[in-house]
């Protein structure tokens, strides 16, 4: 009876030892797992009831943090959403695998989509547009974080211009974690554009026919059959000329800038050697050059692959930049004019030995009509020469 009775008094202390310390583990397992609700009940006021008590007091500090944590990033993640939805034009977020996260209000109307059927759907689904895709594609490809581009996009009968705007959401390790498209309606903007165009297209017409006119009597008082002309009436006359002439220069390049600026379509893209347009333009000016005593001469790198541009205005690019060389430069001097690959792009360099461009002009010498020497020099031109290379570059 002793020995039954001492195992039974053994049991019963080391159960009552035992079973918080069993319930504790089994409630730190549940917490483990996510479980924080769960509470572990307190059997005594020692010093394993004392842990128990700490242990669900920790419990409920977590809960209690996690709650305002989950508070706050619901309540950001609704803001941001609200924020989205409010936005007028039409926006869509997009995933590694461009598939929809989100879309605004302004797109689902303007593409007449709806965001529950489109969500994790691929951007073709929603926007059935490879133009419009390949770009947003290439700009992902190349690496870039943010990129802007003005496209037509029909909707209905009607065509709008948006200026699609893509930033590529990046983590601190330079990971991309998504695409964020903004499609900025300037379909208005496009709209005044053309009528700007129309206007100076109709003015430059207009200014032409009263300037050619002027610019043909001027000549015909410089010819012995109408007369001949003193030192003074010689020199009044060669003035008008030079000034109509460089009036109408102006008229011409206007009417050039408004063009590229409205129209791209303008452009006859095809695949040219770049040779062929480096040479066609050192023959424009090799004559000039020879009278000047300046050295012209281009250099090409062997083997280049051929470029996809509109030969015709590259050219013009190109002679552009020459002509400007020429203008400041003397006898003695070099131009030459240079093409190589790097890095998978062609390189076109033209260089001179000229006096080179002031420093308080070289950040704005592609504005238009900033003109570098005296506004009377012979050298000067309408200010709009690089103005509109730089456009038939970015075109």
């Amino acid at each position: 009876v002793a020995v039954f009775a001492g195992l039974f008094i053994s049991w019963f202390f080391v159960n009552k030892l035992l079973k918080p310390i069993s319930m504790l583990t089994e409630t730190m397992k549940s917490v483990k797992e996510g479980n924080l609700d769960k509470q572990t009940p307190i059997l005594s006021n020692d010093e394993i009831g004392d842990l128990t008590r700490e242990f669900n007091n920790m419990t409920k500090r977590l809960k209690g943090f996690e709650s305002s944590t989950m508070g706050k990033l619901m309540l950001e993640k609704n803001k941001s959403i609200a924020i989205v939805k409010s936005i007028s034009d039409p926006l869509i977020v997009l995933d590694t695998n461009f598939k929809v996260i989100l879309l605004n209000d302004a797109c689902e109307k303007f593409f007449n989509i709806d965001e529950g059927k489109m969500l994790n759907r691929h951007f073709l689904e929603a926007i059935p547009d490879g133009d419009l895709y390949a770009y947003i594609s290439g700009v992902v490809e190349d690496g870039k974080e943010h990129d802007e581009k003005i496209i037509s996009l029909q909707s209905g009968n009607k065509n709008y211009y948006f200026n699609i705007v893509v930033n590529v959401v990046q983590d601190e390790d330079a990971k991309m974690n998504g695409i964020v498209l903004l499609f900025q309606n300037v379909t208005q903007l496009k709209q005044l554009e053309k009528v700007k165009t129309d206007f100076i297209s109709t003015v430059s017409h207009e200014f032409k026919t009263p300037l050619t006119s002027i610019m043909i009597a001027a000549s015909l008082m410089t010819k012995d059959n109408v007369g001949t002309l003193n030192e003074k009436q010689s020199k009044i006359v060669s003035t008008i000329k030079e000034d109509t002439e460089r009036l109408s220069t102006l008229i011409t390049d206007l009417l050039e800038l408004s063009k590229i600026q409205s129209d791209k379509s303008i452009f006859n893209m095809e695949l040219c050697s770049i040779e062929d347009i480096i040479l066609a333009s050192v023959k424009t000016f090799h004559e000039q050059a020879e009278s000047k005593k300046i050295n012209l001469y281009y250099k090409v790198e062997d083997n280049l692959p051929k470029v996809n541009v509109d030969f015709e205005k590259i050219t013009w690019v190109i002679n552009n930049l020459v002509s400007n060389s020429l203008k400041h430069t003397s006898a003695g001097d070099e131009i030459s004019i240079s093409a190589a690959l790097r890095n998978g792009k062609i390189y076109t360099i033209v260089k001179d030995t000229g006096i080179g461009i002031p420093e308080e002009f070289q950040e704005k010498i592609f504005d238009k009509f900033v003109q570098i020497g005296e506004s009377d020099s012979e050298s000067t031109g309408s200010g709009l020469g690089l103005t509109i290379a730089k456009e038939i570059i970015e075109a």
